[in-house]
């Protein structure tokens, strides 16, 4: 605390960790995530996350910031925000696609754990190293998938086969949690690169 710019790198650093943890919420070695181990792994980010925004709660107001500094810690917090809400979302999303009562089409539940695994991987690379072209990566991957997930939803819906019992608003609910995942990570990676862009 007596040294912002200290601080302020503690505080990424422990960012970092939580970032690095997203991937983990949706793959694991065997290709499912136990309820306990979602909400474990859960717990810990958010408790993680809420003592990262009371210390940069209190360097805010304990101590005199320069200009940057005080940009830089207002970044830090919007991450603190959308990492929460990511954890959130994704053990939201690894929670139903593992629930044996939830009637999803196998292939959509497939479909989107190694999509979205893929793309977690790359925030976590984005987040460890926030090398611009990590975080360029990041971006191009995650555009606005809305016309996608209408597409994955209709096939879903549409292409069923005998004895399938998929439920149509467990399809609608899967989806919509991961495209606000995306949504997310693409939030996450702009903030990074505005905090690239300030570093520079």
């Amino acid at each position: 605390m007596a040294d912002p710019a200290t601080a302020l790198s503690l505080a990424e650093h422990e960012q970092q960790r939580v970032a690095c943890q997203l991937a983990a919420r949706i793959i694991t070695g065997d290709d499912t995530t136990p309820a306990a181990q979602t909400e474990a792994s859960g717990r810990a980010a958010a408790v993680l996350l809420d003592e990262i925004d009371r210390f940069l709660s209190e360097l805010a107001t304990g101590r005199s910031l320069s200009t940057p500094q005080a940009v830089r810690l207002t970044g830090l917090q919007s991450r603190d925000e959308v990492l929460r809400s990511l954890h959130e979302t994704l053990g939201d999303l690894a929670g139903r696609l593992n629930d044996p009562t939830t009637h999803l089409p196998e292939r959509l539940a497939v479909t989107l754990r190694e999509g979205l695994g893929v793309t977690l991987l790359m925030a976590e690379d984005a987040a460890r190293s926030s090398a611009p072209e990590d975080i360029d990566l990041l971006l191009s991957v995650t555009p606005d998938r809305g016309a996608m997930v209408e597409q994955i939803r209709f096939q879903a819906m549409v292409t069923r086969t005998d004895g399938d019992t998929s439920d149509h608003r467990a399809i609608y609910v899967v989806t919509a949690l991961y495209e606000q995942t995306v949504w997310l990570l693409r939030r996450y990676g702009t903030l990074l690169e505005a905090s690239v862009t300030l570093a520079a």
